[in-house]
């Protein structure tokens, strides 16, 4: 997992997608590629509304989340873009290397 500030959308990568056993009749189809820093654009799979907990269980947040699947080779499974930071008020840490963000009981630190 990578965590992004810079992307607008939230990314898995296709392979996660076969992975957990999603069949592509759940993707949501996508007119629009994505546009990377370079305008080249990468055509999306689709787009996929998902539950997702970020945390351990006495420190977490749980929230549906839209991601764009992309059938290419990503370093990462998964990217966490703006849309997941500005749901769950996330602050990064760069000094410590860790994200923060609060939770019902305190604040959790990944």
């Amino acid at each position: 997992m990578l965590v992004d500030v810079r992307s607008a959308v939230n990314i898995l990568s296709g392979e996660v997608i076969e992975h957990i056993e999603i069949y592509p009749s759940r993707l949501t189809p996508m007119k629009n590629p994505i546009i990377r820093i370079e305008s080249l654009g990468i055509p999306a799979k689709g787009a996929l509304e998902i539950p997702i907990t970020i945390a351990t269980p006495s420190k977490c947040v749980s929230l549906q989340q839209t991601f764009m699947v992309m059938d290419m080779n990503l370093a990462y499974n998964t990217i966490l873009g703006r849309p997941i930071m500005d749901q769950i008020n996330a602050v990064i840490n760069t000094r410590n290397l860790v994200l923060r963000f609060p939770t019902q009981k305190r604040v959790a630190t990944i």
